[in-house]
């Protein structure tokens, strides 16, 4: 399925606890960890053309496989091909015991279609505290503070929406009330994590 998704960077943890303090109280609070594969032969995950991801929460496991990414402005669109993993295939992937290619699900076909059968092994591994703030109009506000290999950290604004353009004048109006000032993003989590672990 295409993905759209409005992205921005916030300066700092203050920028951060601002909006959460004001555009609050939080729907939800989430504590993600994502595991990151690399391997392919041609090596497009390695360069950022695609991304296989296995995320961790609330215990259970969730596939993804991304690719063809266009970003315009703070505007992020891609392919997104996602499935929901007993934890017995999530702790095979993470022991190196099993492929993603070997799940039998959309994600892991769609992969092996794009990727081919190539030796996937996990290159690193980031966490991600999201706090979902509803905002008017039943639009999602995502609120990420991201921790990277080394200890780095960034936090991050998303929407998921079929209309950017809105939801972009719309957050930032609330958000220029608070006097904060987003900055459109222009890497994803995934070319982030690269960057830090090294591979990029």
């Amino acid at each position: 399925m295409q993905e759209t998704e409005l992205k921005f960077s916030l300066h700092d943890l203050e920028a951060y606890e601002t909006v959460i303090r004001n555009l609050g109280p939080a729907r939800r609070v989430r504590e993600q960890t994502n595991h990151y594969f690399t391997g392919d032969e041609g090596g497009r995950l390695q360069n950022g053309e695609a991304m296989v991801r296995l995320r961790e929460e609330d215990g259970g496991f969730r596939l993804a496989f991304k690719e063809g990414l266009v970003v315009e402005g703070a505007c992020f669109r891609c392919r997104e091909v996602e499935e929901d993993l007993p934890p017995e295939t999530g702790r095979a992937l993470l022991a190196g015991t099993r492929q993603p290619g070997e799940t039998g699900g959309e994600a892991s076909r769609a992969l092996t279609a794009s990727l081919g059968e190539a030796t996937l092994s996990i290159a690193g591994t980031s966490r991600t505290k999201r706090v979902e703030l509803d905002l008017p109009g039943g639009v999602v506000l995502q609120a990420d503070h991201a921790v990277f290999p080394g200890g780095r950290e960034d936090f991050e604004l998303e929407i998921e929406t079929a209309d950017p353009g809105e939801a972009e004048r719309e957050l930032r109006r609330l958000l220029g009330r608070r006097g904060i000032v987003p900055k459109a993003q222009t890497k994803t989590k995934y070319r982030r994590f690269l960057e830090a672990a090294g591979l990029a």
